[in-house]
């Protein structure tokens, strides 16, 4: 026997309740109410809330600054050809990570900036390895 199809124009004096919602069966269930938690609050048109049309808004406190994420050397170095390494010592190298790629002023010629790996750290000199 095939499924009765009720539309919700045909349902005028509110018989349906929660109950009557299918909530567990995968594929067909609807979300019957949210309820709100920890950093999560609901506004809803509902007759409960978490009913009707539901708008949820997160709040995530800020987390703290962030550090940034250049430096200056503390001297000059010379680009080595590709695949060499050359050791420079940053003024704050605090948030240089090995393995990462950094953009050089002047490492790609001239006035152009050029990108480098980082290969090793020691305080606060690095070692850069052109690509």
């Amino acid at each position: 026997m095939p499924p009765t199809v009720i539309r919700g124009a045909q349902v005028l004096d509110g018989t349906i309740q929660r109950a009557d919602l299918d909530t567990s069966t995968v594929g067909q269930a609807i979300v019957a109410k949210l309820v709100q938690g920890a950093g999560i609050t609901l506004s809803s048109t509902g007759a409960d809330s978490g009913t009707g049309d539901v708008t949820v808004a997160a709040s995530v406190p800020a987390g703290p600054p962030g550090k940034d994420s250049f430096s200056t050397t503390s001297g000059s170095f010379t680009v080595p050809s590709s695949g060499s390494t050359v050791n420079v010592t940053l003024a704050d190298a605090s948030w240089v990570v090995i393995g990462q790629m950094v953009v050089v002023a002047g490492a790609g010629g001239g006035s152009v900036a050029g990108s480098m790996y980082v290969t090793a750290k020691s305080g606060n000199q690095i070692t850069l390895q052109t690509p």
